[in-house]
């Protein structure tokens, strides 16, 4: 009945899957057994039971499906029930040989989770059945449960991930997924993945404490100064490095779209004089004739993302 039901409904390949034997400390023991053959030994044995009057109710698609729809199906072939079943218990062991391999493949991921937000470089899956599964337990991993999670959000993601660089797309619950390039972030709605601008005002520049921070080296009589039109912030449509564009060396290196938002510089207009992830943690510059050592401390999620280490390798 559950099985019909559920496909009735729509479901995928956990839907086939109903109540076993052993649940944790649940037991069912009669569960493998059939209403008729129960209800003969109650009669047989003598044993006082009660009927519930709703099962007779139609009303009740359970109901419908077990007195209209199952003996239809034993019309077409006397064995429908026990291959339904058997379908129920070849996708109970599906999903443990899935569970395994989604295991696998988890424990193979490089994933930053933090409060707001989660990244990780997606891993080459040809086969959009194990994505979509892997995504649900992504989902999961960030915020505990598919509540409202259908099927066609899955497949929407894994259509844009086959065909598109970069995207971002809503999900139920606030979720919001963005991909670029390898890389997938997994987002609150309402919490911008960005970093906030400052001004040098001083020797030591706190940029938040996930990201770290740039400390200045020179005569601090005329720091303030120096670098009174130099901003430290993400990158910008138009910022250049040198004489090439800073949007072309992270497509280059393909750097995502989400990342170049946290990642930090040091620029004056659109021209970049300092940037840790091309120039390393430590960098020195002449400013009004004057020569500054720029040293860049980096901060716990700026330690923690391998991406970057792995993008400051690339670079």
């Amino acid at each position: 009945e559950t099985i019909i039901y559920r496909l009735c409904r729509g479901t995928g390949i956990y839907g086939l899957k109903t109540m076993s034997f052993v649940d944790g400390t649940v037991l069912r023991p009669l569960i493998q057994f059939r209403r008729e053959l129960i209800r003969d030994v109650v009669q047989k044995e003598n044993i006082f039971f009660v009927e519930d009057e709703s099962n007779e109710d139609c009303r009740f698609i359970r109901n419908y499906i077990r007195l209209h729809l199952i003996p239809k199906l034993t019309k077409i072939n006397i064995k429908a029930i026990e291959h339904i079943i058997s379908l129920s218990d070849d996708a109970a062991a599906f999903e443990d040989i899935l569970k395994e391999k989604l295991k696998t493949v988890l424990n193979n991921l490089e994933i930053i989770k933090e409060n707001t937000y989660m990244m990780l470089k997606m891993p080459n899956m040809d086969n959009d059945f194990l994505m979509k599964e892997l995504l649900r337990e992504l989902i999961k991993i960030y915020k505990g449960n598919l509540l409202k999670i259908e099927r066609y959000h899955l497949d929407e993601f894994v259509n844009l991930f086959k065909h598109k660089a970069s995207f971002s797309i809503n999900f139920p619950n606030d979720i919001v997924l963005e991909k670029g390039f390898d890389y997938l972030l997994i987002r609150q709605k309402d919490k911008n993945f960005c970093l906030e601008n400052k001004k040098v005002d001083r020797n030591i520049i706190l940029i938040n404490e996930n990201l770290g921070s740039f400390h200045f080296e020179g005569d601090e009589r005329f720091l303030i100064d120096d670098f009174k039109n130099c901003i430290i912030r993400a990158y910008q449509p138009g910022d250049r490095k040198g004489d090439k564009s800073l949007k072309d060396i992270f497509q280059e290196r393909k750097i995502p779209k989400f990342l170049r938002a946290v990642i930090p510089l040091i620029a004056m207009g659109n021209k970049v004089l300092y940037m840790p992830l091309l120039d390393g943690y430590s960098f020195e510059m002449n400013c009004n004739g004057r020569n500054y050592k720029i040293n860049f401390k980096e901060g716990t999620l700026y330690s923690k993302i391998n991406i970057f280490k792995n993008l400051q390798e690339k670079l």
